[in-house]
C-alpha cells in the first residue's frame, strides 16, 4: 500500500501545474503556469521534509508508522505532552535539520531550473539513417 499511496499524492502535486500549463500555453501565459509549478515545488519540499522528520521520530519512538494512540494526546494534559516533546524529541535538533534539507532541496531545484543539461544531451544524439 506504501509506494502505490505515495504514487497517488505525487500525482496530486504533478497534476495542477500539468493543468496549469495546459490551459495557459494555448493562451501564452506560461508564466503562470511557471508560477503555480515553483509554489508547488516549495510546498512539497516542506511537506515532504515535515512528513519525514516526524515519521523518522514517531518510528523510533513506537516502532510503528502509525499508531491510533497518539490522538489520546489530544485528551492527556498539555503541558506534560509538550513537556515530554521537548524533553525527548530534541525539536531544536529537528528544526536545524528541517531547515537545511529544505535549503538543499530548493538549492538543487534552482540550480536544476534553468539548465538545458538533458536537451542538450539528446540533441547530439543522431536519428539512424
Amino acid at each position: 500500500m506504501g509506494f502505490r499511496f505515495d504514487g497517488q499524492i505525487v500525482g496530486y502535486f504533478i497534476v495542477i501545474p500539468f493543468l496549469a500549463a495546459s490551459i495557459t500555453g494555448f493562451y501564452s501565459y506560461l508564466d503562470i503556469a511557471k508560477t503555480i509549478r515553483k509554489i508547488l515545488q516549495v510546498l512539497f519540499i516542506v511537506l515532504a521534509t515535515l512528513i519525514c522528520i516526524v515519521t523518522i521520530n514517531y518510528y523510533k519512538e513506537y516502532n510503528n508508522q502509525f499508531n491510533h494512540f497518539m490522538f489520546l494526546a489530544l485528551y492527556d494534559d498539555q503541558k506534560a505532552v509538550l513537556n515530554t516533546i521537548l524533553d525527548d524529541f530534541h525539536p531544536i535538533i529537528n528544526l536545524i535539520c528541517f531547515i537545511s534539507m529544505v535549503a538543499f532541496s530548493y538549492f538543487i531545484l534552482s540550480y536544476f531550473e534553468n539548465k538545458s543539461i538533458i536537451s542538450k544531451l539528446l540533441l547530439k544524439v543522431k536519428k539512424p539513417v
